[in-house]
């Protein structure tokens, strides 16, 4: 499906962002992550845009298959 590949392409930035910590560097944990910041308004972008133009009947397969692709990436990461 063409959106989830402008999810991915709209994440991909901010998950290597993540992976280019340092976390052995971090010594408290203050706020909200820059890259968390900057993913957040990614993946609302393309929500949005799904919203606008899947129909109602779809939208849920497109989330679930959404959500399937952050929790997945997030995983890897680890």
């Amino acid at each position: 499906m063409r959106l989830l590949r402008e999810l991915e392409l709209s994440c991909d930035p901010h998950f290597a962002s993540l992976t280019k910590t340092v976390w052995s560097n971090v010594k408290n944990v203050s706020s909200q992550s820059a890259y968390m910041t900057e993913l957040v308004p990614a993946i609302n972008g393309v929500v949005d845009l799904a919203r606008d133009i899947v129909e109602k009947k779809y939208l849920r397969n497109f989330y679930d298959k959404a959500a399937t692709y952050v929790i997945a990436i997030s995983l890897a990461i680890e």
